[in-house]
């Protein structure tokens, strides 16, 4: 059921290749539907005019290759969900400019290999769903800065190769499952994968070099020590 606030477009079996770059002008709209729009392969750089967008929903549009740079404009949005477009390789590095985004759904992008490393500035994310990405190698290390992520999915994300070390600093309270399906992973192994969240955050913490050398650094100089020994600054310029 709509709300009587909501302003919603539902375009369905589109058969142009573009939107028109008047749709800018739709500044009122709150809910933007493209489902089953075969032959769409991009969207207007107007979009980002549309000032009271809340959600943006793409569905089984198989030609589009990616998204606009003026994504980042839509303050107002709190649900991106793109589901189903084979062909979308890449997010814009405006996607971190989204501070009011809560779901961000990418399931099904069989062609997606990254994510902006801008990722980490979506402040308000609290779903973040990547399942069946299946060309997706690997996640941004700011995706630790998501302190209010509630469920993160990567069921079947299988070419993605090593988890970064900043995933060891996601809220313990997320949800985090489906490791067993990553058949890929090398870092950590899909043994340890298997064995769920903590297990993974233990393993990172541990092989985090850069991290144990700050705790050392810090330790030192709780206990004023003047001169760390020199074993501590070789280590240091080793892996800096």
């Amino acid at each position: 059921m709509m709300c009587a606030n909501e302003i919603s477009l539902n375009l369905k079996y589109y058969v142009f290749t573009a939107l028109p770059e008047s749709l800018g002008r739709l500044t009122a709209l709150t809910i933007l539907h493209l489902s089953s729009c075969h032959t769409l392969t991009g969207l207007p750089e107007s979009l980002g005019q549309l000032a009271a967008l809340q959600t943006l929903y793409i569905h089984n549009c198989p030609a589009l290759t990616g998204l606009p740079g003026s994504l980042g404009q839509l303050a107002a949005l709190t649900t991106l969900c793109i589901l189903g477009c084979t062909a979308l390789t890449e997010m814009p590095e405006s996607l971190g400019q989204l501070t009011a985004l809560e779901t961000l759904d990418l399931h099904f992008s069989l062609a997606l290999t990254r994510l902006p490393e801008s990722l980490g500035h979506l402040t308000a994310l609290t779903t973040l769903d990547l399942s069946c990405c299946e060309a997706l190698t690997g996640l941004p290390e700011s995706v630790g800065q998501l302190q209010a992520l509630q469920m993160i999915n990567i069921w079947r994300c299988v070419s993605l190769k090593r988890l970064p070390f900043s995933f060891a600093f996601i809220p313990v309270s997320c949800r985090a499952n489906h490791f067993c399906s990553l058949f890929s992973l090398s870092f950590p192994s899909e043994h340890v994968a298997g064995q769920g969240m903590q297990a993974i955050k233990a393993f990172l913490l541990a092989h985090h070099h850069l991290l144990k050398i700050m705790i050392m650094v810090m330790a030192a100089r709780r206990r004023r020590m003047r001169r760390p020994p020199p074993e501590l600054w070789e280590l240091i310029h080793d892996k800096i």
